[in-house]
């Protein structure tokens, strides 16, 4: 199973892809650094330390549960449609590797990319913050930023279902990636409104919940300004956990299925 991985990881160095998804790691980190560094927003803190806070929360608010879906997205792109573009199922079956363990190599390549994006992001926000703010990295963001790369792979799993069997090109796989994740953050507003279950089947949707809970525990988000309603919706801890477990076990048993009906 490691060879596989480390064969998919080759695939993406050889198309560049994978230092793209580095460099994405960095941008919002960098560029809200930059932004709340100006006299009219740095205005609204009243300390360096609560302009580290609200550069970590807001990095990881759009470079993770924002943008990883979409590179995400992106990446299953190059990693599922590699096969059949080449037309190398045929030849796969010279070789003592089963859909499943090719499929599982690649969901491992997606979680393990995902958690270095996050490590990234997190590394350039303590960077970035001590450079212009104050290093204010409480013990808990960087695992709170490590669990949030390991649910956000999770929940875009299913994503990677609908772009391998409805996407037909990589400009449409982009394009269904985008709609996915910004449907994902429509819907965060609308918990007042909204029946519960609407929010809490979609996988990113729920992360951005718990992680706002998270912040709440810490003390990092005062959740008493938004209401009974907010409180309803963050998930605990053990639903969290189980809830991705089931989205990523159930979406790796349809991608077999699919890549087993491929190879025939």
């Amino acid at each position: 199973m490691l060879s596989l991985i480390k064969c998919e990881f080759v695939k993406l160095k050889r198309r560049k892809i994978i230092y793209a998804v580095f460099l994405s790691a960095m941008l919002f980190p960098a560029g809200l650094s930059l932004l709340l560094k100006m006299p009219r927003f740095a205005g609204r803190y009243g300390s360096p330390a609560e302009l580290y806070d609200e550069l970590y929360i807001s990095s990881v608010g759009f470079g993770i549960q924002f943008l990883l879906p979409v590179v995400l997205g992106i990446l299953s792109s190059v990693l599922f449609f590699t096969e059949r573009d080449n037309d190398t199922f045929k030849a796969l079956r010279t070789v003592p590797v089963t859909s499943r363990q090719l499929v599982l190599a690649k969901i491992g390549v997606l979680m393990i990319s995902s958690v270095l994006y996050a490590f990234v992001t997190h590394l350039t926000i303590a960077i970035f913050g001590s450079m212009f703010f104050t290093y204010n990295d409480c013990p808990g963001y960087a695992l709170l930023t490590l669990c949030n790369g390991i649910f956000i792979a999770m929940g875009t799993l299913p994503l990677v279902i609908l772009n391998v069997t409805v996407a037909r090109t990589y400009v449409f796989s982009v394009l269904l990636t985008i709609f996915y994740t910004v449907l994902s953050f429509f819907i965060i507003p609308l918990y007042p409104v909204v029946p519960k279950i609407v929010y809490q089947i979609v996988p990113i949707t729920t992360t951005t919940f718990w992680t706002a809970g998270i912040l709440g525990k810490i003390g990092k988000v005062n959740l008493e300004l938004y209401g009974a309603e907010l409180r309803d919706a963050i998930p605990s801890t053990l639903n969290m956990c189980i809830y991705m477990a089931i989205v990523g076990t159930v979406s790796a048993i349809v991608m077999v299925k699919l890549y087993e009906r491929w190879e025939n």
